[in-house]
Formats: C-alpha cells, structure tokens, sequence
C-alpha cells in the first residue's frame, strides 16, 4: 500500500505511554530535548509498528474520486487506487494532508465521498479563490 508523500516518524506518546505515527509537517513549535531516556528493545519492531499502524488508519480512511483520464491527478492517484463503478477508490491516513493533494489537481478530480473530505477540499479551494480576489 502506498501512502500520502509525507515524512512521518513514529515515537512514543509520553503522556500516553502509546506508539504513534506522527506527521513532522503538523509539528509546529519548538522541539524541545530532554534527558527522558527509553529502553533500547523498543527499537526492535518499531517499522513494522509504524506500518501496520499505517496501515489500519489507511484501511479505515477510503475516498471515492471520479478522476479525469488521462491527467496528473489520475496517475499518480490512479497508483494506489482501486476500480470502483463510480470511479476510484484510494485510502488516506490523513484527511488533511489528502486534502491538500487533492485540492493540488483542482479540476482533475472530484471527491464523491466522504463528505468531510469533500467539504476540506471545498474550503482549500474557496480559499484560494478569496486570496486572488484580494489580490486584484
């Protein structure tokens, strides 16, 4: 399975005490260092971890796109999609982050479902609209 071209690195949650996957562009504050050490076993495993955890938020995450033939947004979409009647099929692991690729291809592609992804698309593009309005 093919993921979002994003850079993730997988940690510890301190305050939980958990595994996680973080996407490094969400990171916005300083990186602070601590003295907090952790033991050295937790490295065995740790990709395949990441990667199944990956892989279960990307099995519960698929959108529904009806894609132009023939243009950026069906190539490189049409790599990790599956053929649906209505169109494609292509899991995510970030609404967000898919968000922003999709909106990338502008009229390329057409999120069908769900609609949470389609109203996130929506204000990406209504957004850049607004701000070459402004610029006039």
């Amino acid at each position: 399975m093919e993921y979002e071209s994003r850079w993730h690195v997988f940690g510890i949650d301190a305050e939980l005490s958990e595994d996680r996957i973080f996407l490094l562009s969400r990171i916005v504050g300083e990186v602070q260092a601590t003295s907090e050490t952790f033991d050295a076993a937790l490295q065995a495993g740790a990709g395949e971890r990441a990667l199944a955890g990956l892989e279960a938020v990307a099995a519960q995450n698929s959108a529904l796109l009806q894609v132009t033939p023939g243009t950026e947004a069906a190539i490189r979409l049409g790599r990790r999609a599956i053929a649906d009647a209505d169109g494609i099929r292509v899991s995510y692991v970030d609404r967000d982050v898919f968000a922003d690729e999709l909106t990338s291809y502008g009229p390329e592609v057409r999120v069908v479902e769900p609609a949470d992804l389609r109203d996130a698309v929506i204000a990406r593009l209504r957004a850049v609209v607004a701000a070459h309005e402004e610029s006039r």
